[in-house]
């Protein structure tokens, strides 16, 4: 079943934000990294958004 279709019909979804600034940083790719695999290991989508700039995140939150 299409994605978008399951989430109209359940009221769900496996989706899992992850708001974090600072992709760049070696030490925050190494904490994400496992836990990217591990929430697809476990059936949940993780989508990430970058908050290096407040002023760019918040209206893109509000649209979520």
């Amino acid at each position: 079943m299409n994605i978008i279709a399951r989430t109209m019909i359940t009221g769900s979804s496996n989706f899992i934000g992850i708001v974090t600034a600072g992709f760049d940083n070696p030490f925050r790719s190494k904490l994400l990294a496992p836990l990217v695999h591990q929430l697809a290991l476990n059936g949940f989508m993780p989508l990430l958004m970058n908050a290096d700039d407040p002023q760019q995140l918040a209206p893109r939150l509000n649209n979520c």
